[in-house]
């Protein structure tokens, strides 16, 4: 229901280009059409009403649900190209955490994968900014940046030389949320050092918001790779 508009014979172009949109009309002409069957019995009319009151009422209800109920995209590219690989005991088919020799084959023969880490899930007691927290983290070597694709917008992330035993668990990088409850979003946390579970950490990064692999994790530190992996 629109039309280009032009100036006629004679009279000047408009001063810039314009849409003459003629809703208005459109408009009366949908509702005429609307309200005609109401005509003949104005009963009928405000349960229609009421009826078309409760349909705006219920849709944007709908879309919450949905938008809470929906599975979201993953807040790393490519998860489709990430796997988890874990050691099998052949005899009765249990799996079990890769050992530190292998994780080294592994990282260091592997052609069919770009990168490899590994991940050990744990908890740490955080004094930060208030009270003492027990929160979830995961001690990760080097290459989980590169695996998850997701490097630390603040600051900077740790190097392979932190997974040696007499290195290791010597800086922690802390999640968006973390940094934001726990420190109240100090920039300057980059370089401070903190003491999850009473050992002194070096902060050298913070992950991006809504980055919290392997879930709940909330910080990482290096993982020592002469322990159990």
């Amino acid at each position: 229901c629109w039309r280009p508009c032009a100036g006629g014979p004679g009279l000047p172009p408009p001063a810039a280009p314009r849409a003459c949109i003629r809703w208005r009309r459109c408009a009366l002409n949908a509702s005429r059409l609307g309200l005609r069957p109401l005509r003949p019995s104005p009963g009928s009319a405000a349960p229609a009403v009421r009826t078309f009151g409760l349909g705006i009422a219920v849709t944007p209800s709908i879309f919450s649900l949905l938008h809470a109920v929906l599975p979201r995209p993953l807040p790393y590219p490519s998860p489709d190209r990430i796997v988890q690989i874990r050691e099998r005991d052949p005899t009765d088919g249990s799996r079990f955490a890769v050992a530190p020799p292998a994780f080294a084959d592994w990282r260091d023969q592997a052609r069919s994968v770009s990168a490899i880490a590994a991940v050990a899930e744990n908890w740490y007691n955080l004094v930060g900014n208030g009270p003492p927290e027990r929160i979830g983290g995961a001690a990760v070597s080097a290459a989980f940046v590169d695996v998850m694709g997701v490097a630390p917008p603040l600051g900077g992330w740790f190097s392979r030389a932190s997974e040696q035993p007499d290195d290791a668990d010597q800086v922690v990088v802390l999640s968006h949320e973390l940094w934001r409850t726990g420190f109240g979003a100090e920039p300057a946390i980059v370089g401070k050092r903190i003491t999850p579970s009473g050992h002194s950490h070096t902060v050298p990064g913070v992950k991006p918001r809504g980055f919290a692999f392997p879930a709940p994790a909330r910080l990482w530190v290096p993982r020592a790779l002469g322990a159990e992996t």
